[in-house]
C-alpha cells in the first residue's frame, strides 16, 4: 500500500505558535507533524523556510476545522483600526462607600469618553406569600406601609446619591459625563443581569469589599456572580482604592499562563487600553517544580508582543512564589501596578489555589482595581 500523502496546512515563523497549534491538533485526535526536527530545542527554528505543520490527507478536513477555532482564539495580528468606543457605563450601587467609590471611577471614565453613567439600585420587597401564615392578614395596613417605606427609602437614597455625585463632578470638573439612574424591584444579581441585557452597557463598574472586609460581604459576592455572567468588561473597584484620576492609572498587569488563550486575551486587552497611555506587564507566577519551558515561552511571548505592538511599553516577567496571591501582591507593589487585568477562564495555573477561579478570589483580596474581561 502506498504511503499516505502528507498535506501542509499551515506555515509558521513564530515557533511557539506552531508548537501550541500542534498540541491543540493532537488533543483533538489529529495526527500531525512539524517539519523541523530541532524545533523543540529553541525559540527560533528554520525561520527562513518557515515551520510547516503537516497532516495525513485523511485528517485534512478535521485539521482545518480545528485551525479555524484556533484562529479565533489567537485573534487578529494587529489591533483593530477602529477606536475603542464607550458610550454607556452601568454602575450597580447599594449606597455603601465602596459603591460610591466605584461611581467616582465610572464618572472619570465616562468623562474621558463623553459617555453616560447609569446607576442601578435593586431593592427587594418580600412577597405576601413569604410571610408566616396569618401575619399578612392581621396587619394589612402595616404591610402596605412597610412595602411603601422600602421603596420610598430607595428613592430617597438614590436622589441623595445623584445630588452628591453631581456636586462631586462639578468640583472635579468632570463635565463631559452624564448621570442617570434606575430603580428596580428584585434580587440584586437578577436585576443587574436583566438591566445589563436591556441597557447593553459597554462596561460595568462595581465596588467590592476589598481585603479588609469579610469575603461574605454581600455586594462583593454579587460582583463575583456578575463577573461570570456578563460578556462586557467589568471594572471591579476595591473600597480602599480611591479615585485619583484616570490618568493616574499608568501601569496595568496581566496574569499569563502562556497558554493558547493568552494571545487573544492580550490582543483584546491591548485594544481595550489603547486610548490610554499605559504600560502593560505580563506576569507568570511559577510555584513548585521549575518547568524549563517557562523561560522559552516567556522569551517567545516577549518577542511576539514586541513585534506586534511596536512602540508600546511592554514587560514580561516570571517570578517564583508558592503563594500566588502573595506573589501578586509583591509584584503589584514593586511595579506600582494601577490595574490588574484578568480573564474569567484561567485554568490549570490557578486550579491549585482556587476551587472556583482566581478572578473571584482576587475580587475579595485585591486592593487594586481589577479589569475583568472575556
Amino acid at each position: 500500500m502506498a504511503e499516505e500523502k502528507l498535506m501542509t496546512i499551515a506555515t509558521y515563523t513564530y515557533s511557539l505558535r506552531a508548537y501550541l497549534t500542534r498540541q491543540r491538533l493532537e488533543s483533538e485526535g489529529v495526527e500531525c507533524y512539524l517539519t523541523n526536527e530541532n524545533f523543540t530545542y529553541g525559540i527560533h527554528a528554520n525561520l527562513e523556510d518557515g515551520i510547516e505543520l503537516k497532516v495525513p490527507e485523511h485528517e485534512y478536513k478535521k485539521a482545518m476545522e480545528v485551525l479555524e477555532q484556533i484562529k479565533d482564539e489567537y485573534g487578529a495580528d494587529q489591533i483593530r483600526d477602529k477606536e475603542v468606543v464607550v458610550r454607556k457605563i452601568l454602575v450597580p450601587v447599594d449606597f455603601t462607600e465602596q459603591s460610591r467609590n466605584a461611581c467616582h471611577f465610572a464618572i472619570g471614565l465616562a468623562d474621558y469618553f463623553h459617555a453616560e453613567v447609569k446607576l442601578l439600585h435593586s431593592f427587594y420587597i418580600p412577597s405576601i406569600e413569604a410571610m408566616p401564615m396569618g401575619e399578612s392578614s392581621l396587619f394589612p395596613g402595616t404591610l402596605d406601609e412597610h412595602l411603601h417605606d422600602i421603596e420610598f427609602a430607595a428613592k430617597k437614597r438614590m436622589h441623595e446619591l445623584m445630588n452628591s455625585l453631581n456636586e462631586w463632578k462639578s468640583r472635579e470638573k468632570l463635565l463631559n459625563s452624564r448621570l442617570s439612574h434606575i430603580l428596580s424591584k428584585g434580587y440584586a444579581e437578577d436585576e443587574i443581569l436583566e438591566i445589563y441585557k436591556v441597557y447593553q452597557p459597554d462596561i460595568i463598574v462595581m465596588g467590592t469589599s476589598g481585603s479588609d472586609e469579610k469575603t461574605t460581604d454581600l455586594y462583593g459576592s454579587i460582583t463575583a456572580e456578575v463577573v461570570e455572567s456578563v460578556k462586557v468588561p467589568l471594572l471591579a473597584i476595591p473600597r480602599n482604592s480611591l479615585y485619583q484620576g484616570i490618568d493616574s492609572l499608568k501601569n496595568i498587569m496581566y496574569a499569563t499562563n502562556f497558554d493558547d488563550s493568552d494571545f487573544r486575551a492580550i490582543h483584546k486587552l491591548m485594544y481595550l487600553i489603547s486610548p490610554f497611555k499605559m504600560k502593560l506587564s505580563c506576569l507568570h507566577i511559577r510555584s513548585g517544580n521549575k518547568d524549563p519551558w517557562d523561560n522559552i515561552k516567556m522569551d517567545a511571548l516577549r518577542e511576539h508582543l514586541n513585534k506586534q505592538y511596536i512602540g508600546k511599553e511592554l514587560e514580561i516577567d516570571v517570578i517564583e512564589s508558592d503563594d500566588i496571591l502573595s506573589g501578586f501582591d509583591k509584584y503589584i507593589k514593586d511595579k506600582n501596578i494601577g490595574i490588574v487585568a484578568m480573564t474569567t477562564h484561567k485554568k490549570g495555573f490557578f486550579a491549585r489555589l482556587f476551587s472556583t477561579s482566581l478572578t473571584k478570589q482576587m475580587l475579595f483580596h485585591s486592593k487594586t482595581p481589577l479589569l475583568i474581561f472575556h
